[in-house]
């Protein structure tokens, strides 16, 4: 059994950020794990998103060595 998203802390209050953001024509930075899962988790969250909101500004941060969160993109932020 898959685990609930719901479950995940925080996990409404970061869909309604993003909702928000999209319906205000911001920009949506999604950082990538350089290895496969991670490329294409983020391309998933791409197209969902702009299949929702074709107008979205997207960008990808890719990440240059198996690191998590986003401590080597931040000064770029």
């Amino acid at each position: 059994m898959l685990q609930s998203p719901l479950d995940l802390d925080d996990i409404r209050e970061g869909a309604h950020l993003l909702k928000r953001v999209l319906q205000k024509n911001g920009r949506i930075i999604l950082p990538a794990d350089c290895d496969v899962d991670g490329m294409t988790s983020a391309s998933v969250m791409w197209m969902y998103i702009k299949r929702l909101y074709p107008e979205a500004r997207l960008d990808f941060k890719i990440h240059t060595a198996k690191q998590h969160g986003l401590s080597d993109l931040i000064d770029e932020l």
